[in-house]
């Protein structure tokens, strides 16, 4: 899948129309964490989003502020990241079915070193 059709697909997952999908990348708005680094002023100011697209990237925002739990399971905590690590992040996401935000990303790639780690420390 092209970087395109996955940066699309991770939009469509939060329910927005193509109409607002275009607009987004018209303005070069082509990620998940592109769209976390705007505001919703900056939002409402693009041509082809409306309110209601605003609505809806809001709610996603809300799921995916730090510190706020969305899954019962999962226990928060903030990391910071150099700009160089988060592209590559960012990257990595887009490459991978299923992975829709830059926080799920973080916590599979964390997960699959613990798994490695303990692979290896049992190797030794």
């Amino acid at each position: 899948m092209s970087n395109y059709r996955t940066a699309e697909a991770q939009f469509f997952s939060l329910g927005l129309k193509r109409r607002t999908i275009n607009a987004l990348f018209a303005r070069g708005i082509c990620t998940l964490s592109d769209l976390e680094a705007i505001t919703e002023d900056e939002l409402i100011q693009i041509k082809g989003i409306g309110w209601q697209a605003v609505s809806q990237l809001k709610k996603y925002r809300d799921q995916s502020e730090p510190g706020i739990e969305s899954v019962d399971h999962f226990r928060t905590i903030s990391a910071g990241f150099s700009d160089e690590s988060i592209r590559a992040i960012d990257a990595w996401a887009l490459r991978q079915d299923g992975v829709n935000s830059r926080a799920q990303a973080v916590r599979l790639l964390v997960e699959k070193a613990l798994v490695s780690e303990a692979a290896t420390k049992r190797v030794r």
